[in-house]
């Protein structure tokens, strides 16, 4: 019918420090950019904003998009080169990525829609998350 969507998440079977200090980071840099995620907003500083703390984190950027649109619709895209603002009842894929080279990465994919006074996550199990924090 025209309409898509996707969902990713990392998860850690068993026990591994290295990767559990990734996720955390990976999560702080999603809670960290969403504070900004409402009406008005440049939608290039959604993708400025994580990229800019992974760097602060010593992480690598992600050769990617920071978001898409979901449901067959062409905004918002979540990019440095789009020179548009979010706007109210927009919907997106948010997808700011931890890649190690050679070793793997960290994805954590919420949906977003944003609201007149700032954002609601709409996938089930990252409202759950971000309830008791994403990190």
């Amino acid at each position: 019918m025209g309409y898509d969507g996707c969902i990713a998440h990392t998860f850690i079977a068993g026990r591994n420090q290295y990767w559990e200090d990734i996720m955390e980071k990976a999560s702080h840099v999603l809670s960290h950019a969403l504070e900004n995620a409402k009406p008005g907003i440049p939608v290039s500083i959604l993708d400025k904003i994580p990229r800019e703390e992974l760097r602060k984190q010593g992480l690598p950027d992600y050769p990617h998009l920071s978001g898409h649109p979901i449901g067959g619709f062409y905004k918002p895209v979540i990019a440095g080169f789009v020179n548009y603002k979010l706007e109210t009842n927009m919907v997106f894929a948010y997808e700011p990525t931890v890649y190690i080279q050679g070793k793997g990465g960290v994805r954590i994919e919420p949906h977003i829609l944003i609201t007149s006074s700032g954002y609601e996550i709409l996938t089930e199990f990252h409202v759950k998350l971000a309830r008791t924090g994403f990190e």
